[in-house]
């Protein structure tokens, strides 16, 4: 076998449009002329794919393996497709490339065990980490459309689920402005079922940690929006009667 070690390719340091690397690319181009692609007429899926696929239990040769490559080295690896925007029309291919396909994790459950240390390392990450993760997402559709009702109706609340606020480790989606301590929920009741203890657990946290500072939680989910009015106005005048109940026992005159 041929040693490589010290060997330089003839076209290092060479752009596609020099000279020399588009006389080799023609060469090549030519001497293959005529010639049809290996995969020609052949469909995927199909059976003659197996025999280039993995076997079960096919471990790869780099696994659990750190430091292979350099920060400089893994950064290249990317620089192909960093910075560049997909068009709509390849978007819309690869959306229905997926229709009626099942997703990567449909089926899969995590273990507790899993479950467990991803927890813990979360746990262990700082308010500023979870402040930048969420500055990278835009509004749900679901936020979208609450606060297009508090435009509308012009209510004293304003979208601060971006990282822009926080309660101990809290973000909430939406604070009232009006100098009540109020904050909105908004969530799918089903991606909280997923979390560990599930929805009550996940609303007795935030009612506890919001409330130990004087903060009244107000939940919402996709089916309140359409009484949405009615049950901010709610809470809002429990929390104004809660509010004068306070001061009068104070001794305090409104």
């Amino acid at each position: 076998m041929a040693n490589f070690i010290g060997y330089v390719a003839w076209n290092k340091g060479l752009t596609k449009v020099d000279p020399r690397v588009l006389k080799y690319a023609l060469k090549n181009k030519i001497s293959k002329l005529g010639q049809k692609p290996w995969n020609t007429g052949k469909k995927y899926p199909a059976p003659w794919l197996e025999e280039y696929r993995f076997k079960n239990g096919h471990t790869s040769w780099k696994k659990g393996k750190v430091g292979l490559y350099s920060k400089e080295e893994n950064k290249k690896f990317g620089n192909g497709v960093r910075g560049k925007l997909i068009s709509e029309a390849h978007k819309l291919a690869l959306l229905q490339g997926r229709i009626g396909k099942p997703g990567p994790m449909t089926g899969k459950h995590w273990s507790t065990e899993q479950r467990k240390k991803f927890l813990d390392w979360h746990s262990k990450q700082p308010t500023e980490w979870y402040a930048k993760c969420l500055r990278r997402h835009p509004m749900s559709s679901l936020e979208i459309a609450f606060e297009k009702i508090v435009k509308e109706n012009n209510l004293p609340y304003k979208f601060v689920g971006n990282g822009k606020f926080w309660i101990e480790r809290k973000n909430p989606d939406f604070i009232n402005t009006n100098g009540q301590k109020i904050v909105i929920e908004l969530f799918y009741r089903r991606h909280k079922e997923q979390i560990t203890g599930g929805y009550e657990k996940w609303r007795k946290d935030r009612i506890k940690v919001f409330g130990k500072y004087g903060w009244r939680v107000i939940f919402l989910e996709p089916s309140d929006l359409v009484n949405s009015l009615q049950i901010i106005n709610g809470e809002e005048a429990k929390k104004n009667e809660q509010t004068r109940t306070t001061d009068y026992s104070k001794g305090l005159s409104l």
